[in-house]
Order: C-alpha cells, then sequence, then structure tokens
C-alpha cells in the first residue's frame, strides 16, 4: 500500500518523496502567477518608458529626451532597467553617455566572493541628466515587446489571479479521486 496525498494507493507509488501533489500543483500555480506579474510589471511599467520615446519621435542622439522631460519619474525599477545589461537597454540608448555616465570602480570585497564571482568596473548612470532615445532600428522590436494593445488591465490581472488560485484548489480537490479511479482501474485488470 502506498500514500500519496493522504489516500491510500495499490498500484500508484509516489516517487517524489517529501514533495507531494498538492505542492506540485501549487508550485505550478504559483509559477503562473510570477509570470503573469512580471508580464504585467514589463508591458505597463517599462513599456511606458518606450511608448514615451515613440511617441516624442525620441529616435537619435538629436532628439533625445530625460525622463523628466517625458514625464516619468527615474525610479529605481526604471532605472536598473535602463542600466547596460538591463531589459530597456536593449532598445533604449542613452545620447549623453560621456556625461551621464560615470564609473564607480571596483567595490572591496572577500577574496572568496571575488574568486567565486569575479566583477568588472560598475558603472552609475545619473537619470536625471542622461538624454534616452530610441533609435529606428530598435523601434519595431520594442513595439512588439512593449505592446499597448496586449497589456493587462489591472483588473484581468486580479480576475485572473482568482481564476487561476480556483484552478489550483479543485485540481488539489480532484487529483487524488482521479489517481484513487485509475488505481482501481489498475486493481481491477491486475485481479482478473
Amino acid at each position: 500500500m502506498y500514500s500519496l496525498i493522504s489516500e491510500t494507493y495499490n498500484y500508484i507509488r509516489s516517487g517524489a518523496g517529501t514533495v507531494t501533489l498538492t505542492g506540485i500543483i501549487w508550485a505550478i500555480a504559483a509559477g503562473f502567477a510570477v509570470g503573469m506579474f512580471l508580464s504585467y510589471y514589463n508591458k505597463n511599467y517599462l513599456g511606458e518608458t518606450v511608448r514615451r520615446l515613440y511617441k516624442r519621435g525620441a529616435d537619435s542622439k538629436e532628439t533625445a529626451l530625460t525622463l523628466n522631460e517625458l514625464g516619468l519619474a527615474p525610479t529605481k525599477f526604471r532605472t536598473h532597467s535602463l542600466k547596460q545589461g538591463g531589459s530597456l537597454r536593449k532598445y533604449v540608448k542613452i545620447a549623453n553617455e560621456d556625461e551621464a555616465v560615470t564609473s564607480l570602480g571596483r567595490k572591496k570585497r572577500a577574496k572568496i566572493f571575488e574568486f567565486l564571482f569575479p566583477s568588472s568596473e560598475k558603472d552609475s548612470c545619473d537619470f536625471e541628466t542622461a538624454k534616452l532615445y530610441m533609435p529606428e532600428e530598435e523601434r519595431y522590436r520594442a513595439a512588439v515587446r512593449y505592446e499597448q494593445k496586449s497589456r493587462l488591465s489591472p483588473v484581468i490581472l486580479v480576475s485572473a489571479l482568482i481564476v487561476l488560485a480556483g484552478v489550483a484548489l479543485g485540481a488539489t480537490i480532484a487529483a487524488p479521486k482521479i489517481l484513487k479511479i485509475l488505481d482501481n482501474f489498475i486493481t481491477s485488470i491486475i485481479q482478473k
């Protein structure tokens, strides 16, 4: 006799050890929820920078605008995505990089961390004065990624999360019953 989610089965074994089917179902639901939040964040929050650059025609170094001129606050999340290697930096360039970007130099770190995670010099950018633009060749890719038509509204996001929780709860309740039916079917076949 094998036990999985407080049910006893004759022929169905759980090879997961301490991981239960309930845990797996809720982990998958949590993964979907995180994905929905990240999609909402990317399309609505970060995409606003791309949409405003496009709308204001900032497509060259001559027409570049600061975040304040775009009517956007230089928040930590937005500036982090505009730094070198950030998700917005693939599409948005800095026109006055010589003035806005300063080298911070290497931070003092323990030798073991330096050995395990070597770091190059880190740069800091003053996004109060940095003039941003989106080159013409990046415009199509940015428009596809941050398209306004496919944005989630907060109401749809909350509704989708409620439906997701309901589906996960339903799957948690139904899975043991389905497994019990399957186990009974296997038992009836083997006993014949």
